[in-house]
């Protein structure tokens, strides 16, 4: 079972696949998302997926899909901003096995954003994607 999951910020082990970084202080914030891929190949546990945040390691617990060699995407968090239509190629919904409903939207670069599909933005560009494949 393939599962990537997608958080607003990356540790080591995580690509961003989106956003900006901003100085805050002395620390970064980074305003991305970003992918965390485990599968079963990988030591990342059977039902859990540890991150590194700052120093900290948090641990949260993923829901156990049923056994399938598909991927899952889930969306934890959302693009925090409108992002240029013109960047975006094609969309898809998450899976219904998520805790909370979401839109991946995919880059002409390759990219997936995670959007908020309650947004008026993002059902906007859903109805132009399928008016104009």
């Amino acid at each position: 079972m393939n599962v990537r999951l997608f958080f607003p910020k990356c540790s080591s082990n995580q690509v961003s696949v989106w956003g900006s970084a901003k100085k805050t202080g002395t620390a970064r914030q980074e305003r991305s998302t970003c992918v965390n891929e485990c599968r079963e190949d990988r030591d990342c546990g059977a039902e859990r997926e540890c991150l590194q945040v700052g120093c900290q390691h948090v641990c949260l617990p993923l829901a156990t899909a049923v056994s399938t060699n598909t991927p899952t995407d889930c969306c934890f968090s959302f693009v925090s901003r409108q992002i240029p239509r013109k960047l975006v190629d094609d969309y898809y919904e998450t899976s219904s096995q998520c805790s909370k409903p979401g839109i991946i939207f995919q880059t002409k670069k390759g990219r997936q954003v995670c959007a908020n599909p309650t947004e008026d933005w993002v059902q906007e560009y859903i109805t132009d994607l399928e008016l104009n494949p």
